[in-house]
């Protein structure tokens, strides 16, 4: 089984234009990313990520 690394995540997505609006940084997008599929949701990741200013819609969105 092949270990994904934060690492590997941010390359796939610089290398891709799955994001078109880059309003919150790449690395907060990537660690909300893992964090959802972690099972949290929408407003635990808000909560868990008080250092990006945003609402539970923009890390839905």
């Amino acid at each position: 089984m092949e270990v994904i690394t934060i690492e590997w995540l941010l390359e796939a997505l610089r290398n891709s234009s799955l994001f078109r609006i880059n309003r919150f940084s790449l690395q907060a997008k990537v660690r909300a990313i893992l964090l959802y599929m972690a099972g949290l949701s929408y407003r635990e990741i808000t909560y868990v990520l008080r250092v990006v200013p945003c609402s539970h819609e923009a890390v839905r969105l």
